[in-house]
């Protein structure tokens, strides 16, 4: 699937001409004879000529050329030549193309070990129980794995720029299966999840991925693409939201990669969340799958990791 439409701006002309006839009768004032012969005497510096020029001569000269004073937004060009043309055409909107990221609805993250075993955060790492707080510890603290990651692409633009994401996939770097009985389910979001217009499926275990239009208001949208060929272009200006999704088999811990192929009006502009030095990681543990499973939670009050703990009960 992609949605585009070429960004474009439709040039206006002008064409100004002026032809200007005057025509100049002057009448001496009664008087003397000797009165009238010194004004025709007295030099002129633009002597009245003794008979009028012809009116095809007047029109055969060369005209003056107006140039109107061009409005905001729009420049012009002079033609070569007499009886010039201005070429005038609207200027092209300064591009604020711009693609962001951030780790979305996060559920739940895995600890891989025992409950009184997990990293309490340094002061400031973690100011509430909802994960928008934790990108950074959770992504950066080791043995600390996210389920079911969601990544979220902000997309802007204006009319003229065209903001293009034209590949998903994941990388996966090392695969270990997770401790039958160890491990700790750790929630962090409490509430609902945001509303995007495309969600984009990451399958590592296929190596497929897939990008679905969600309709206005809803959760559901139209039948998935394959990505690539299919992308996801803003050329309409305004913002899209691109929700991406990474699906992996139960019962595994991941380290890797999320790598998104970009361009910006047709500059490259590639993101890479996730390295061999610093790896992306997640998991799929099963007790997340569980209608009331087990977790702890931080209590910011307590300053204290606390068993199936809820803050606003």
């Amino acid at each position: 699937m992609k949605i585009a439409k070429e960004p474009w701006w439709q040039a206006a002309g002008a064409i100004v001409s002026v032809v200007g006839v005057v025509i100049a009768v002057v009448a001496l004032p009664d008087g003397d004879a000797a009165s009238k012969e010194d004004m025709v005497r007295t030099p002129t510096s633009s002597p009245l000529p003794t008979s009028p020029a012809p009116m095809a001569d007047l029109l055969a000269s060369p005209t003056p050329s107006v140039t109107p004073a061009p409005l905001p937004g729009i420049v012009c060009q002079n033609g070569p030549g007499n009886n010039n043309t201005n070429n005038c055409g609207l200027l092209p909107p300064q591009s604020i193309g711009k693609i962001s990221y951030e780790f979305g609805y996060t559920l739940f993250a895995w600890f891989d070990g025992s409950r009184e075993r997990v990293p309490t955060p340094r002061r400031g790492e973690i100011r509430t129980s909802d994960c928008d707080d934790w990108d950074d510890w959770l992504t950066h603290t080791p043995r600390l794995y996210v389920v079911d990651p969601v990544i979220d692409f902000g997309l802007e633009g204006n009319y003229a720029d065209n903001v293009v994401i034209s590949k998903v996939e994941a990388k996966i770097f090392e695969r270990s299966r997770l401790p039958a009985s160890a491990g700790t389910l750790v929630k962090c979001l409490f509430g609902g999840g945001s509303n995007e217009f495309y969600n984009v499926s990451v399958d590592t275990l296929t190596r497929k991925t897939t990008v679905e239009e969600l309709e206005a208001g809803s959760s559901t949208g139209r039948r998935p693409y394959s990505m690539p060929p299919g992308s996801i272009s803003l050329s309409d200006g305004g913002h899209s939201g691109v929700r991406i999704l990474v699906e992996s088999p139960m019962g595994f811990m991941y380290e890797g990669s999320v790598i998104v192929t970009a361009s910006i009006n047709g500059k490259s502009q590639n993101y890479e969340i996730g390295s061999r030095e610093e790896p992306f990681r997640w998991a799929t543990p099963p007790q997340a799958e569980e209608m009331e499973p087990d977790f702890v939670a931080w209590n910011g009050t307590k300053k204290s990791w606390v068993k199936n703990y809820y803050p606003y009960d």
